[in-house]
């Protein structure tokens, strides 16, 4: 298959260096065209919240300004110092004053309210006629700066405040100044400018205090989703002034602006939904990621004509050569479309048929030289047994034991009925089950000492077995674990299916083997055979090994409590049982 893939990664290497270069130009392409944009719309926020900044810092500069123009006023500094003690001059310079104070207010578009207080005095003249005033001593206030005061729950209470005196000896502490001037215009005068910056933009403009921690917002805005802006933005707010983009706890992204105002000791902040500023660069993102999906459908279409029609015939071509590797000699390759692969396909399923026709005679030959080698087999384990069967049965007619004879003769008639079916070269693991049966049953009539027992699955019973494979097994049983020995002896035949194979053991009571003796037995069947040596488990070995193959076989163990026991194991292809109980361990 190696050929096969290095070519595939080839064509796909050339395909891959050829889309790579675009696409990367295209990539750095939408990202330098991004950041322009986005770098534009920072620089448009800000500037169109400078603007609104600058407006505000007019307003509040005419206050000041008017303030100011106040606290020099000549007619109001004789009013608070009691320059005429004449009732009627004070009472038109009284009006004076209210009606200066009224001018100076409407000139604002902000609704506020200024008011004079005169500490020798202790008279407010006001623009509203109203007589209130803080007269509380605040050493804490900030001169330069205005005040906010209000509940925070509560929009319409909210206002800002600025007191100025004609002396300062002690900040705020009006006691000690001749004229004090205060300021105070409505917090919604700020919703007013805010809701008109809205009405021309897509953005949502607040105030933010931090030290009030107060929100004043557009008449459209979300407070809470403000307040967590401004607290997102915290982190930056030494920079004074700045465009950022944040996520949300909704997860939606917004771009937020900001500046500060040294008037209010506030931020002005403006943020905007990024699908409504980013726009332009949404659009022009999804023409990259269109471009880009163009591009990859067509470098897969054509990675999908390479693959139909380069790597799917060569690897039918390499397919079929493991085939005829694993030795599948009857793998063709069929392929109706026409290509310059099909003459390969022709030449490969010729060179394949001649393959198989040569394997085929071949195999023949193997065959019938196995045949051949079996039979020859078999024939060596008869003769072998019979001679066995005709001492036992001369050395009971000596004695005189017809009833015996007639039992071992019965018993070593249906064994050789068994045997000489050479119509039938195998039978059941049950029929080979009765022919051991026979032999022990003749056994047991020479030796009564001598006791059995079968025990072998039903399952198992009715699978095909070659002719004549325990028999040798058990007989070596008989005569080298039990027959040399005085005390009784026990043999016995038990087996299971196993995942893959079945398993036979035959067992004896005898003395067993050392590790030494089993090791060299276990040698003796793969090794030559001399002129004396026996025959038994080595031919038995033998003819499992040349009809079912190398997996099966024998082996050899000593079992804990004393005694022999061989393992057959045949390779079985049907379903797997649990393993039983071998009886031959509870003996």
């Amino acid at each position: 298959m190696q050929i096969q893939r290095d070519i595939f990664r080839k064509m796909l290497a050339v395909i891959v260096s050829l889309l790579l270069p675009m696409l990367l130009l295209l990539f750095y392409s939408n990202q330098t065209g991004i950041a322009v944009v986005e770098k534009e719309i920072k620089a448009s926020s800000v500037h169109k919240l400078s603007f609104l900044l600058s407006q505000l810092d007019a307003q509040i500069y005419q206050l000041n300004a008017n303030m100011l123009t106040l606290v020099r006023d000549v007619e109001a500094q004789k009013y608070a110092t009691r320059f005429t003690e004449d009732p009627y001059d004070r009472s038109r310079l009284r009006a004076e004053l209210e009606n200066k104070l009224l001018l100076l207010s409407i000139t604002s578009p902000w609704t506020n309210r200024i008011a004079l207080y005169a500490p020798m005095l202790d008279v407010v003249v006001s623009s509203d006629g109203k007589s209130g005033f803080d007269k509380s001593e605040r050493e804490e206030d900030k001169p330069t700066s205005w005040s906010f005061k209000g509940e925070p729950a509560q929009p319409s209470t909210w206002a800002f405040v600025r007191r100025m005196t004609d002396s300062r000896p002690k900040t705020g502490d009006i006691r000690n100044a001749s004229l004090a001037v205060e300021t105070t215009f409505s917090g919604l005068s700020l919703r007013s400018m805010l809701d008109q910056y809205k009405a021309g933009s897509s953005g949502n403009p607040f105030i933010w205090l931090p030290e009030e921690e107060i929100v004043i917002g557009n008449r459209h805005s979300l407070p809470e989703q403000a307040r967590e802006v401004a607290e997102k933005l915290e982190a930056v707010f030494p920079d004074r002034s700045g465009s950022v983009i944040q996520t949300l706890t909704d997860g939606g992204k917004v771009l937020s602006t900001f500046l500060y105002s040294e008037a209010l000791q506030g931020y002005l902040i403006d943020y905007v939904p990024l699908n409504e500023s980013l726009a332009p660069i949404a659009r022009q993102r999804g023409l990259f990621y269109l471009v880009s999906a163009l591009m990859l459908v067509t470098a897969a279409l054509s990675a999908l004509l390479l693959y139909r029609h380069v790597r799917v015939p060569i690897r039918r071509l390499v397919e079929g050569v493991q085939h005829i590797r694993l030795g599948h000699y009857g793998a063709r390759i069929h392929d109706r479309a026409s290509s310059e692969f099909t003459f390969l396909y022709n030449r490969f399923n010729q060179m394949a048929e001649q393959i198989q026709e040569l394997i085929e005679r071949v195999y023949e030959e193997r065959i019938r030289t196995k045949d051949a080698r079996v039979k020859q087999l078999q024939s060596q384990i008869n003769p072998h047994f019979l001679y066995n069967c005709f001492s036992h049965i001369i050395h009971m007619a000596e004695m005189g034991n017809a009833e015996g004879v007639a039992a071992m003769s019965h018993n070593l008639s249906d064994y050789y009925r068994y045997t000489t079916r050479a119509d039938k070269p195998d039978a059941t693991l049950a029929e080979e089950l009765a022919l051991v049966v026979n032999y022990l049953e003749i056994q047991k009539i020479r030796l009564p000492r001598i006791d059995y027992r079968i025990d072998v699955p039903e399952r198992a019973r009715s699978l095909p077995f070659p002719r004549l494979l325990l028999q040798p097994l058990v007989e070596n049983a008989v005569v080298h674990g039990i027959e040399p020995f005085s005390r009784p002896g026990f043999v016995s035949v038990s087996g299971e299916i196993r995942p893959g194979e079945l398993a036979l053991y035959i067992a004896d009571s005898g003395p067993g083997m050392s590790g030494e003796e089993l090791g060299a037995l276990s040698s003796d069947l793969d090794g030559p055979r001399s002129e004396d040596s026996g025959y038994g488990m080595y031919n038995v070995h033998q003819r499992l090994q040349l009809v079912y193959g190398a997996a099966a076989g024998l082996s050899f163990d000593r079992l804990p409590e004393g005694g022999f026991r061989i393992e057959m194991r045949i390779p079985y292809s049907g379903e797997t049982e649990e393993r039983p109980n071998d009886p031959c361990d509870d003996r």
